[in-house]
């Protein structure tokens, strides 16, 4: 007899600072799921931060041990540490079920409200957190992906400009834009030009960016905050009286725990 596997459901991740698919997490099988996947000749197969189930069907796709009802645990392990620099999110140890509909997610829980046990074997794992599937009959005719979406954090874009060898009418003569806006496909940031004199307790102070004799600092921040990404946003400019100075300003990664870039220009 000719087998073959197909997809019971996939499990992935998405995230709003990614432009492609997130693999921060991979998800572990706790021992009493792998004893319920091996009974119902279930394969679980990990590819591209996504977890895909596979069921054994005959040669005309009929499964072989349905295993309708059945629940089934899994362990989300973080596997970037740097996660938690560009998410907005603030459940702990989160609890995923597809109580409500059978083909989706139900809007995660932290597992300390719900009284829910953390399986002994997970929780040696130091996980983020726990899915908890319920197998549907529908699965076998049309398999859903379940998403787990994280947000990414919002903040005030600070541009810190430090210049040496600028006459104060030079100096006065920065300007900070967003002109790439519409071939990004996004809305405006407009930038506000924050004086050194202004800088509140948030700013980092002028004092410790402006380290040698003549130098001076300003701030451009936007008047928004803005989410955090992993692709650049075009032309956020640097000019003065109108030529432009930096063309694409850079941003911070995912390993700055803020994105707060700081320039240096100066004139020789």
């Amino acid at each position: 007899m000719i087998t073959n596997f197909r997809t019971l459901f996939t499990l992935a991740v998405a995230h709003g600072y990614y432009s492609a698919d997130c693999r921060d997490f991979t998800f572990l099988v706790p021992t009493e799921t792998a004893g319920k996947l091996r009974n119902g000749r279930l394969i679980a197969r990990m590819r591209d931060g996504r977890l895909h189930l596979l069921y054994e069907a005959d040669q005309n796709g009929a499964v072989l041990v349905p295993v309708t009802g059945t629940k089934l645990l899994f362990g989300m392990k973080l596997v970037n540490p740097l996660f938690y620099n560009v998410t907005d999110f603030a459940i702990p140890a989160p609890l995923y079920r597809n109580s409500s509909a059978q083909d989706s997610l139900d809007p995660p829980l932290g597992m300390g409200m719900t009284g829910y046990s953390l399986d002994a074997e997970l929780q040696q794992e130091s996980i983020f957190g726990i899915v908890e599937l319920t197998v549907a009959s529908s699965f076998y005719s049309t398999a859903p992906t379940f998403t787990i979406r994280f947000n990414p954090k919002k903040e005030v874009l600070k541009y810190y400009v430090v210049v040496s060898n600028y006459s104060t009418t030079e100096f006065n003569h920065l300007s900070l834009a967003d002109n790439g806006y519409a071939e990004d496909g996004r809305s405006r940031i407009h930038f506000t030009r924050v004086p050194a004199t202004a800088f509140t307790q948030d700013e980092i102070k002028p004092t410790t960016l402006a380290k040698k004799a003549g130098e001076k600092v300003v701030l451009f921040k936007s008047q928004s905050a803005e989410p955090r990404q992993e692709q650049a946003r075009s032309k956020i400019q640097l000019s003065r009286n109108g030529d432009i100075l930096i063309k694409h300003l850079p941003q911070a990664g995912s390993d700055h725990a803020s994105g707060d870039v700081i320039i240096h220009i100066s004139k020789p």
